[in-house]
C-alpha cells in the first residue's frame, strides 16, 4: 500500500512538472507513463492506478497522458522508440522493469525528451533522469533483518538469499540487510516511533 501511495506522488508530481513544459510549446502535448503489465499484486495496482490517472488528466483536454504497460525491459525499449518517432513527447515517467531498459532511457536522453526514474534505477542511465524517485529500499532490507532477528533469528543460523535480480531494489535490500545484521545501520518503525539495532552483531563470516 505505501509502494502505490509513493507511485501517486511521484505521478502527482511528474504531470505538474511536465504539463508546465507542454504548455510552453504547441507541439509537444504528451506525456507517457511506461509501467508494468497489471497482473497481480504490486504490478496491478500500480498499472490501474497509472491508467485511471492518465485518463483522468486526459479528460481535462490540457494535455495527452497515455500509460504503456510492458512486460520486460527490452518491450519498454521499443516502448521509447516509438514515443521517440510519434514527436510528442513532453515527458516521460518509467517504472524500468529490468536495467535492459537502459537503452530505451538512453534514447530519451540523446532526443532531450525529459524523464523520470521511479522504483528502479538504472545506474549507468540515473544521471540522465531529472527525477530519481524510490522508497528507501535500504531500510526495507534493515527491516526484513529486524523481524527476523526479533523472531529468533541468530549469528550461525543459515540463510538462503533468493534474488530477483541486479537491480538497485534487490542489490540495495541485501545491503541494508546485511548492514543491520553486521550491527552497521539501525532500522526505524514508523509504527512504534522506535530505532532498533541489533544487540549481536553477525561477522561477516
Amino acid at each position: 500500500m505505501k509502494k502505490i501511495v509513493v507511485f501517486m506522488l511521484v505521478l502527482v508530481t511528474m504531470f505538474s512538472v511536465f504539463a508546465q513544459g507542454a504548455s510552453e510549446t504547441s507541439a509537444k502535448k504528451t506525456i507517457y507513463v511506461l509501467g508494468p503489465t497489471p497482473d497481480h499484486g504490486w504490478t496491478a495496482q500500480a498499472g490501474s492506478y497509472a491508467q485511471a490517472k492518465c485518463e483522468e488528466i486526459t479528460a481535462k483536454g490540457e494535455i495527452k497522458a497515455v500509460y504503456m504497460a510492458a512486460s520486460s525491459g527490452e518491450e519498454q525499449v521499443d516502448q521509447c522508440n516509438t514515443i521517440i518517432a510519434n514527436g510528442d513527447a513532453s515527458g516521460v515517467v518509467m517504472m524500468a522493469l529490468e536495467d535492459s531498459a537502459a537503452a530505451g532511457q538512453e534514447a530519451l536522453y540523446a532526443e532531450k525528451i525529459p524523464f523520470i526514474s521511479f522504483d528502479r534505477f538504472i545506474e549507468s542511465t540515473m544521471d540522465y533522469a531529472i527525477l530519481n524517485y524510490s522508497g528507501d529500499n535500504w531500510a526495507c532490507g534493515s527491516g526484513i533483518a529486524y523481524w527476523l532477528v526479533s523472531n529468533g533469528l541468530k549469528p550461525g543460523d543459515t540463510l538462503v538469499t533468493l534474488w530477483g535480480d541486479n537491480g538497485t531494489v534487490c542489490t540495495r535490500r541485501e545491503e541494508g540487510f546485511e548492514k543491520y545484521l553486521k550491527g552497521e545501520a539501525e532500522y526505524y518503525d514508523a509504527h512504534t516511533k522506535e530505532t532498533y539495532k541489533i544487540e549481536t552483531p553477525w561477522t561477516e563470516d
